[in-house]
């Protein structure tokens, strides 16, 4: 599916306001995950393909961020370890 396919989707915001869904937002968190990591693209694009499936096959108009956060570790911990390791360290920082 691409990002093109879900624009009638909402994200809800921690602010409570509402953005239409972008997928790039997902593709620029997980390239920043994996920066100097040795992750092929073909695979980052495969597992952000992944994470808007799982976004999309709940059937939900509305997904809050903080939803669509918690539903990508899962993908990026099978994508790189080490990538999902400092994600992790950054968000107790939060």
């Amino acid at each position: 599916m691409k990002g093109g396919d879900h624009t009638s989707c909402c994200n809800q915001k921690k602010d409570m306001t509402r953005e239409t869904y972008d997928r790039s937002k997902i593709e620029s968190g997980v390239f920043r995950s994996c920066h100097k990591r040795p992750v092929p693209v073909e695979d980052i694009t495969a597992c952000v393909e992944d994470i808007e499936n799982a976004i999309f096959n709940k059937g939900v108009k509305e997904i809050s961020s903080s939803q669509i956060g918690e539903d990508s570790y899962g993908d990026l911990k099978a994508l790189d370890q080490v990538a999902y390791s400092e994600v992790c360290i950054c968000i107790q920082r939060i």
